[in-house]
């Protein structure tokens, strides 16, 4: 692992070169990829892209476009028939008009609504008619079933942050020196004093430790407050 630019900002922080500072550099990769880790648990969104192919009825196998890694995909979303001019269209229709039928969907239509749609889902996978993907030779995806009309393919990938992004991002930057203070602080507070010329010095450990943990308290409830809010829930 590289990031020389956090490292140095974490060691100057910590105090260095004035400072002795004991962190190892396998204790600074630590750091980094905890905090790196720690941020993607509550932003991962944010690396979640879309791009888009135009599909043609009939093919099944179209190449990926080169910015896309396969295996970052999380979905690939497209349509393999018109629902209004096609035997699977009419078949939902019919589905969704018995299934309201019979399920009281006069007493709270839109309750009974979703409820249906939530059901036509595991309908499709029972059916084997639920649109899905195959990834072959490295970069093309298998659409099944093949497309019976022109379409555009939806692709959710994953869009790696790459080290320059990752060295400028403020809330990694400072969960990292976060961390650090505390490995730093735990080091420290084993000596208590050192001697240093005709002198002792002493170390501050402890106060490291603390403000490490309240720094790190503090930047992940500044990341949960940037969390989209919870959907409505009705019971």
């Amino acid at each position: 692992m590289a990031y020389q630019t956090i490292k140095n900002f974490i060691l100057r922080r910590l105090g260095y070169p004035v400072v002795k500072v004991y962190l190892t550099e396998e204790q600074l990769d630590d750091c980094i990829w905890e905090s790196m880790n720690r941020y993607f648990e509550f932003r991962g969104d944010d690396m979640l892209k879309e791009s888009y192919i135009s599909g043609i009825a009939g093919q099944g196998t179209y190449t990926l476009p080169a910015t896309i890694d396969p295996h970052n995909i999380h979905q690939v979303i497209f349509k393999p028939t018109d629902p209004l001019m096609s035997l699977t269209g009419v078949m939902q229709d019919v589905y969704l008009l018995y299934y309201l039928q019979n399920a009281g969907g006069a007493s709270n239509f839109i309750v009974d609504y979703w409820m249906a749609l939530a059901s036509y889902e595991e309908y499709q996978r029972v059916l084997g008619t639920q649109p899905h993907y195959t990834l072959i030779n490295g970069n093309q995806i298998k659409l099944d079933p093949i497309p019976q009309t022109g379409f555009m393919i939806g692709i959710r990938y994953m869009d790696i942050y790459d080290e320059a992004t990752i060295e400028s991002n403020r809330w990694m930057r400072l969960y990292a020196l976060a961390i650090a203070k505390q490995i730093e602080g735990e080091i420290r507070s084993k000596f208590s004093t050192f001697q240093a010329g005709s002198g002792e010095v002493s170390l501050n450990g402890d106060t490291l430790k603390q403000e490490g943990q309240t720094e790190r308290d503090t930047l992940i409830e500044e990341n949960m407050q940037k969390q989209w809010p919870l959907g409505m829930v009705m019971g």
